[in-house]
């Protein structure tokens, strides 16, 4: 018989913010979410100056799975 024990290493969602060209947002600092792989997580979308929340390329609440990186697009105002 063979046990299998859960993986204890951490799941890490780095968070990188850019406007819908690509762009870096002044005043936003990448971050990163982290914890065990099944633990709950939340993407922070702060509100933005000048600029409307669009998406991001995973969902910004879930659980934990994988290590990996999220993309959260803002679309600048008019």
């Amino acid at each position: 018989m063979e046990l299998h024990r859960a993986n204890p290493s951490g799941v890490t969602i780095t968070v990188h913010y850019q406007d819908d060209d690509g762009n870096s947002i002044p005043g936003l600092t990448d971050t990163s979410v982290s914890g065990k792989s099944g633990d709950d997580y939340t993407i922070p979308n702060p509100s933005v100056d000048g600029y409307t929340y669009e998406k991001t390329t995973v969902p910004l609440i879930g659980k934990l799975l994988i290590s990996q990186s999220a993309i959260v697009t803002y679309k600048k105002n008019n």
